[in-house]
């Protein structure tokens, strides 16, 4: 059904998030706070997919392109799971568990904050998403247009089929040329 839905989403020119995660709910979509800095992508998947590999369709660890320069992660991820029930068995396994306990990490005393799960904030995450796939603006640092979209690609979200395989996340929003910082929907044109 994921993929149905992303693939019907590509289709559209670009769509919202709950088009795209029709089964999303604030029970379901997750936010871990407190991930290690340094954690890749990659990395919390692996983490992730130990106990919960199948259960969870969407993953997004927003990148840090302001502090690391891209080069790391912003200490936080979004994860929707298919079930309540495993939604509800991610924060027991997370929830208020050292970093060094949950991801392996060794890290000094003062560094080894709790995780913290909370219901993540449906649309706000659609317009974080919206701003990493937002084509890149010029600025005076010498990187081409293609190194920036190169970079972010490491941090754009993904969905998984029921097997835990990664997807293609399609664009939430067409991006048009002279369209109002406020967005405007595609359907006003």
């Amino acid at each position: 059904a994921a993929a149905a839905a992303a693939a019907a989403a590509v289709g559209m020119g670009g769509v919202n998030l709950s088009a795209v995660l029709p089964n999303a709910t604030s029970s379901t979509m997750l936010m871990l706070k407190n991930v290690p800095t340094s954690f890749s992508r990659a990395q919390l998947i692996k983490v992730f997919n130990e106990k919960f590999k199948g259960a969870y369709d969407f993953l997004y660890v927003p990148g840090d392109f302001m502090g690391s320069n891209g080069s790391a992660s912003r200490g936080f991820a979004f994860i929707n799971f298919r079930t309540v029930k495993r939604a509800q068995q991610f924060t027991k396994e997370f929830d208020q568990k050292k970093m060094s306990e949950c991801f392996g990490v060794v890290v000094n005393e003062s560094e080894d904050k709790p995780c913290e799960v909370q219901q993540a904030r449906l649309q706000a995450l659609q317009k974080s998403i919206e701003r990493l796939q937002a084509p890149a603006k010029e600025s005076k640092v010498a990187n081409s247009p293609l190194e920036k979209a190169t970079e972010k690609a490491g941090w754009y979200p993904l969905m998984f089929g029921q097997d835990g395989e990664p997807m293609p996340f399609p664009l939430l929003s067409p991006h048009i040329a002279g369209a109002k910082a406020s967005g405007t929907p595609s359907s006003r044109r």
